[in-house]
C-alpha cells in the first residue's frame, strides 16, 4: 500500500499538503510514508475516517477505492454491478469502477475484492486515471464575475501613468479608491496606495479582495492573429485591428510571416510570427569573432481553463496550457583565428602558462536573461479574461556548444478541496555538442489573468548546463607523460595545442538536460492561497547529455576511459621513434594466399606506444589482421589501415593477394 500511495502522487503530480499534524496516528511525522498520505487525504485518495495500513499489500478493493477517489466520481451508482459486492469494503467505488470500465469482473461476474491487484493492472489503471484528470474537455463556457458590495472602480484617464515606478496623477481619487485605466491598448485596474503632491502611488490590487463571485471556465484553441504580441520595453508590435476583425484576420493570414526586429541587453532579437506559431531569435557578435545565437518558438497552442470562487474561497480552479516549443543554441566564444597563434613549438613545461594569458585576452563570456517577448489573447468567455505567454532566455556560456531541444508539453494545475496537482507530460527530442562550459534554458511563462491580475501561471524552462573541462598531457623529451588541468575552455586549450607534438588536450565533460515546472508565482491569486509547486524533470540525476559514457573526450570522440593513461606502460626500450603521424615500414605488400606477414610499426605520435593503435582491414574476406599481422585468404585487393585508438591518426597499406595459376 506505501508504494501505491506514493506512485498515486507521483504520477498525479501531487505535490504539497497544508496540515503538519498527522491525519493517521500510525503515520508519524518524519517517517518516509509521512509527506504521501497526508497529501493524499487532502486530495481525497485516503479518508482518514478509514483504517489505512501502509505494510498491507493492495488489494482490488483497495484499488478501486484510491482510483475512484483520484477520479474525482464518487457518486453513488444504483444497483449492483458484481455479484460479491457485499463482500467489498468500498461497494459504491466497486460499482463505480466497473460502470466506469476502468476495472473488470470474471466470467461469472465476480469482481473478488481482497485478492491482490497486480501490478500490471493496476498502473495500467492509475494512468488511464490521469489520462482522463489530465484531458479535460472544458466545452462549457462560462462566465459569472461579480465585485465585492461596496467596491467601486473608476474609469480613468491619465497621460501621467508610468507603469515602470506605478504612479499617475488622477483627479478626484483618495487613496484606497479603485481605477480603471487603458495601458497601451489593455484595460488595468490598480488601487491608490496613497497620494501626495497631486500624484498617486499606485499597486496591482489582490484580485480575491475585489471579487464576490467569479466562476469562469472555457477552452481556446490559441491563433496569433487575435493576439497582441508585446516588445520586452513594452511597445506593442502587433495588434489585431478589433474595429475591423474579420478584415484584420484575411491580412494576417494572407501576409508573410511577420517579422519584427529590435535591440535588447546587446542582443538583435528577430521576432517571427504567424497564426500558428511565434518565435524569437537572439543573436550577437562578440569582440574577438565569437558569436551568439538562441532561438525559442511555441506553437500549437491550446489552453483550458476553470475558475470557481465564491463565499471568501476558491473551491476549485483548472488550468493546462498545451502546445510546442524549440530551442536551439549557438555559441562559439572565440572565433578560431583568435586562437591561432604558433603553439607548436612551446615548451610543455611552459605551455599552460603561456596559453592561459593568451586566453585570457580573447574570450568572450555570453550571460544574460531577458524575456524576448509577449503574447496577450483576449478570451472572448469573459470580459477582461486573458492568457498571456512570456518567451524568455537565460544564458551563461564561454567556448563553444549546439544545443537543439524540442518537446510537445501539456503543463498545468489542478486546485481541489484546497488542494493543488501538477499537470506535467512533456515529450522531447534533444541533441547537444558540447565544448565549453554553458547554462541556458528558454522559459515559457503561461498566465490566466483577469485584466492584469494574474489568477494562476505556469512556467515551464527547458534547456541545458554542462561542463568541459581541459585535461592536458604533457610529455617531456623521454616521453615521460605529465597531466595538468586548467582554465582554458576545453575547446581553446585543443586548439592552441594543435601542432605541438608533446601536448594532447582530453576534455572530461559533464552535463544534463533541464526540465523545470513551476506552477503558481508568489504574485498570483492561487500563490498568495499557498496553492504551489516545482518540480525538476529533467535533471542531473535522470537526464545526462551523454547516455551511458564517462563524458570522456578525445579528439572530440567520446571514449570509454582515456587512453593516455596507459601511454607509458612497458619499459624504455618499447618505445618507438616520435613522429608527427604513425610511420609503417611498408606502405604497400604483396602476400600470397594462404600466407601471413607482419605490418611493422616505425614511429607514432608523441604520447603513443603500441598499444594504442588499431589495426582494420576493409576486406576480410581477401586479408584480415590481427594485431599487426596480416592473413591473406584469397585473390584480391584490399587495404588495411592503422590508428590510434583516438582516432586521431591514420596511415594505410594496400594489400594484394595474387591470383595462384592451377
Amino acid at each position: 500500500m506505501s508504494d501505491w500511495i506514493r506512485m498515486i502522487n507521483e504520477e498525479a503530480g501531487i505535490v504539497a499538503y497544508r496540515q503538519k499534524e498527522p491525519y493517521y496516528m500510525n503515520i508519524e511525522p518524519g517517517t518516509a510514508l509521512f509527506d504521501a498520505v497526508q497529501a493524499a487525504v487532502e486530495w481525497e485518495i485516503l479518508d482518514p475516517a478509514v483504517a489505512f495500513d501502509s505494510s498491507a499489500y493492495l488489494n482490488r478493493d483497495w484499488m478501486a477505492f484510491t482510483l475512484m477517489n483520484l477520479s474525482g466520481r464518487k457518486d453513488h451508482v444504483s444497483g449492483s454491478y458484481a455479484n460479491d459486492i457485499s463482500r467489498c469494503q468500498f461497494p459504491d467505488a466497486v460499482n463505480q469502477a466497473i460502470a466506469s470500465g476502468l476495472m473488470k469482473t470474471d466470467s461469472r461476474n465476480l469482481f473478488h475484492p481482497e485478492r491482490n491487484a497486480a501490478r500490471d493492472e493496476a498502473e495500467a489503471a492509475l494512468h488511464q486515471v490521469i489520462r482522463f484528470l489530465n484531458s479535460r474537455e472544458l466545452t462549457n463556457q462560462e462566465s459569472e464575475v461579480r465585485t465585492r458590495e461596496g467596491i467601486e472602480i473608476k474609469e480613468e484617464e491619465s497621460d501621467s501613468f508610468d507603469p515602470v515606478h506605478m504612479t499617475a496623477s488622477f483627479p478626484d481619487v483618495t487613496a484606497g479608491d479603485y481605477v480603471r485605466l487603458n495601458n497601451n491598448g489593455a484595460d488595468e485596474i490598480y488601487q491608490i496606495v496613497e497620494e501626495a503632491d497631486g500624484h498617486q502611488k499606485l499597486s496591482v490590487p489582490d484580485v480575491l479582495s475585489m471579487m464576490e463571485e467569479m466562476h469562469v471556465s472555457g477552452s481556446q484553441k490559441v491563433s496569433f492573429e487575435d493576439a497582441e504580441i508585446i516588445g520586452p520595453d513594452g511597445q506593442t508590435l502587433y495588434a489585431c485591428n478589433r474595429q475591423d476583425d474579420a478584415t484584420a484576420k484575411i491580412r494576417f493570414a494572407a501576409m508573410k510571416p511577420l517579422m519584427k526586429q529590435f535591440q535588447i541587453s546587446g542582443y538583435t532579437v528577430t521576432l517571427y510570427s504567424s497564426a500558428g506559431s511565434i518565435s524569437a531569435v537572439a543573436e550577437r557578435k562578440l569582440p574577438h569573432g565569437g558569436i551568439f545565437s538562441a532561438e525559442a518558438g511555441i506553437s500549437g497552442m491550446q489552453v483550458d481553463y476553470e475558475w470557481n470562487y465564491e463565499d471568501s474561497s476558491l473551491k476549485d480552479a483548472y488550468f493546462k496550457a498545451d502546445f510546442h516549443t524549440t530551442e536551439n543554441l549557438t555559441v562559439k566564444g572565440v572565433e578560431d583565428k583568435y586562437l591561432q597563434g604558433d603553439f607548436s613549438k612551446v615548451d610543455p613545461a611552459s605551455f599552460l602558462n603561456t596559453i592561459q594569458g593568451f586566453y585570457q585576452e580573447q574570450k568572450d563570456v555570453i550571460q544574460g536573461t531577458f524575456t524576448l517577448c509577449r503574447i496577450r489573447i483576449p478570451l472572448p468567455q469573459a470580459p477582461g479574461l486573458s492568457v498571456t505567454a512570456d518567451l524568455d532566455l537565460s544564458i551563461n556560456a564561454e567556448g563553444k556548444a549546439e544545443l537543439s531541444l524540442g518537446q510537445d508539453s501539456v503543463i498545468g494545475m489542478e486546485v481541489r478541496n484546497g488542494s493543488l496537482r501538477l499537470i506535467r507530460e512533456c515529450d522531447a527530442t534533444r541533441e547537444a555538442m558540447v565544448r565549453s562550459d554553458f547554462q541556458f534554458k528558454a522559459g515559457v511563462h503561461v498566465a490566466l489573468n483577469m485584466l492584469n491580475m494574474c489568477l494562476c501561471d505556469l512556467l515551464c524552462e527547458a534547456g541545458a548546463a554542462g561542463s568541459a573541462k581541459a585535461v592536458v598531457h604533457l610529455y617531456d623529451e623521454d616521453g615521460k607523460m605529465t597531466n595538468a588541468a586548467t582554465d582554458v575552455d576545453a575547446y581553446a586549450a585543443d586548439l592552441m595545442s594543435d601542432g605541438n607534438e608533446r601536448v594532447f588536450v582530453c576534455a572530461d565533460l559533464s552535463g544534463n538536460w533541464i526540465l523545470d515546472l513551476s506552477v503558481n508565482s508568489a504574485s498570483s491569486a492561487c500563490g498568495k492561497l499557498g496553492l504551489k509547486g516545482e518540480v525538476h524533470l529533467l535533471n542531473e540525476q535522470n537526464a545526462p547529455l551523454i547516455q551511458g559514457l564517462s563524458g570522456h573526450f578525445e579528439n572530440w570522440k567520446a571514449v570509454k576511459q582515456c587512453t593516455y593513461a596507459d601511454h607509458e606502460k612497458g619499459s624504455s626500450e618499447e618505445r618507438l621513434r616520435v613522429s608527427s603521424n604513425i610511420v609503417i615500414e611498408d606502405y604497400a605488400m604483396t602476400i600470397q594466399e594462404g600466407m601471413t606477414k607482419e605490418l611493422k610499426v616505425l614511429a607514432v605520435p608523441a604520447g603513443y606506444t603500441l598499444s594504442d593503435l588499431v589495426y582494420e582491414s576493409e576486406n576480410s574476406e581477401v586479408a584480415s589482421i590481427s594485431g599487426n599481422v596480416i592473413q591473406a585468404h584469397r585473390s584480391g585487393s584490399t587495404t588495411v589501415s592503422v590508428s590510434t585508438r583516438d582516432g586521431r591518426y591514420r596511415i594505410r597499406c594496400s594489400i594484394i593477394v595474387p591470383q595462384v595459376n592451377s
